[in-house]
């Protein structure tokens, strides 16, 4: 047998480390600090005890590192909404907009229910409630917010620290109320938040799109050949097989790109895109008996999610120039290279790996050519970096990806790599 190398174990370490964070956070979500315990964590991660003490001293260790995460995402949500362009109450609405779909969609609740138990139990280890008080962002930012608005009759006029103890509150406590309801219907919009704020005589201008990132990615040199891949979800670790191919049709009177994935026994992922823009019209998964098991629709200015095996079933309104997480291997053949840009765009979020479903600004940028080799064959590739421009990371499934496109036309993706151990290597192109 092939012993691993220290990257493999290194990865298979970190994902364990991950796994067991994720069920601890949903043990202390439900059952508070003082009731959880080891076991708990363990059983939900599907481990045993030791395993978990290996990387784990104790639960406090577990309680303090999600805190920390949880207080390094918030803090650059709040201090991004702070930093960016704009008027007092347009910064406003930025942070609300950032931190309500991760409030109340995927772990986000656990998180907010996380920082609660933090700051009102007693069981919790002093030093952690220390590490709250000392780090907490939200004053730091959104009390001047608030105090600058006023002064441009944006905000209402109270006093600027029980109007963000409201506001905070507000959020915090339906986050938590939402762990005991799975009612899509009680997910408030961040325009209800954003009323206890508001001054009551303010016309809040009517916003605008910036044009600049209108056409971002357009029409490709198609590939005349399917391509295979080995692929490894975050979630599983276990590589299969996937045939990709992409295809120019027409539809309704308008040309599209069709995207087919078949995976082993013949199931599939399908995504059409209009090819002008890469505009999402729709994507469908089949199983290997033909069976639909989950679809996203687009129409209107507006998206559909119905994927039973995450629970979602609800409709977003899009703003602005809008793509499909599911088309990005495809997508981001269009991307401008060789003037090492970068480049913010919208993705539209499906809820996978225990993020939240909705849409998130994001930033893509060409970090330079490497050569990367793989079976046998060395291809010449741009590299690109994606990841999350505001949203904190940890509610958004901690995204920081990287991909590997020929250098070449047509381009195609030879590698996908992500923090958390997903990986995906062209084996065959044609």
């Amino acid at each position: 047998m092939t012993p691993r190398k220290e990257e493999e174990n290194q990865m298979i370490r970190d994902e364990r480390r991950e796994q067991i964070l994720q069920a601890a956070l949903r043990v202390f979500g439900h059952k508070g600090y003082a009731p959880a315990k080891i076991s708990d964590i363990a059983a939900t991660a599907g481990l045993s005890h030791g395993l978990v003490y290996h990387y784990f001293k104790s639960k406090d260790q577990i309680f303090a590192e999600l805190v920390k995460i949880a207080l390094e995402g918030s803090s650059g949500t709040f201090k991004t909404a702070f930093e960016a362009p704009g008027s007092p109450w347009e910064r406003i609405r930025t942070m609300t907009e950032m931190i309500v779909p991760a409030a109340y969609e995927g772990i986000g609740p656990y998180y907010f229910n996380i920082m609660f138990e933090a700051m009102i139990s007693d069981a919790v280890p002093q030093e952690v409630k220390d590490m709250v008080i000392k780090n907490a962002p939200y004053y730091e930012y959104l009390v001047p917010l608030i105090i600058e608005g006023q002064k441009e009759g944006q905000v209402a006029e109270d006093n600027p620290l029980q109007l963000a103890t409201a506001y905070l509150s507000l959020i915090q406590g339906m986050a938590i109320m939402l762990l005991q309801t799975t009612d899509p219907a009680s997910i408030p919009s961040p325009e209800i938040i954003l009323r206890l704020l508001r001054r009551s005589d303010y016309q809040e201008p009517a916003r605008e799109y910036n044009e600049s990132n209108l056409g971002l990615f357009g029409p490709i040199e198609l590939v005349p050949f399917p391509l295979k891949y080995s692929s490894r979800s975050t979630a599983s670790g276990k590589p299969t097989i996937l045939i990709s191919s992409l295809e120019l049709a027409v539809e309704e009177g308008i040309n599209i790109y069709k995207i087919v994935e078949t995976g082993v026994g013949g199931a599939q992922m399908i995504a059409k895109v209009r090819a002008e823009d890469w505009h999402p019209l729709a994507v469908e998964s089949f199983g290997s008996n033909g069976k639909r098991l989950w679809q996203i629709v687009y129409e209107d200015n507006r998206v559909f999610f119905d994927i039973p095996e995450r629970k979602l079933q609800k409709t977003m309104d899009l703003k602005g120039e809008c793509y499909d997480v599911n088309t990005l291997f495809y997508l981001f053949r269009a991307f401008p290279f060789e003037k090492k840009k970068m480049v913010e765009f919208n993705l539209v979020m499906d809820g996978r790996g225990g993020g939240s479903a909705g849409i998130f600004k994001m930033y893509l940028q060409e970090l330079g050519r490497e050569e990367v080799a793989i079976s046998g064959t060395t291809y010449d590739c741009f590299k690109l970096e994606m990841g999350v421009r505001g949203v904190p990371a940890v509610f958004a499934g901690k995204y920081k990806v990287y991909f590997w496109y020929t250098a070449t036309e047509p381009r195609y993706l030879v590698k996908y790599e992500d923090k958390l151990g997903g990986l995906t290597e062209l084996i065959e192109n044609q």
